[in-house]
């Protein structure tokens, strides 16, 4: 009985040390900061339109708008970035 206590004793020790060293993440907190990252990715993508439309207006060039598009993409997309960072 004392050993199956000492070995559930060091296993929590265990998991106790990996949780202080970062090993492992609080589940709760990494889920927070995922969910900010997604709100903060629907909001730039939202914005777009408002935010290409000036830049747009009265162009011609379909190279230029494409690029103006995909720029305001990419910037939006940054945000997913994030979410990689959690997971390191």
């Amino acid at each position: 009985m004392q050993v199956k206590k000492d070995e559930w004793a060091a296993k929590l020790n265990e998991l106790h040390y990996r949780v202080q060293t970062g090993e492992f993440k609080d589940r709760e907190e990494t889920d927070k900061r995922a969910e900010n990252v997604l709100v903060a990715f629907r909001n730039k993508m939202l914005a777009l339109p408002t935010k290409a439309a000036p830049a747009l207006v009265g162009m011609n060039d379909e190279e230029k708008i494409k690029a103006i598009i995909i720029n305001y993409i990419d910037e939006a997309l940054g945000e997913l970035e994030r979410l990689k960072e959690l997971s390191d």
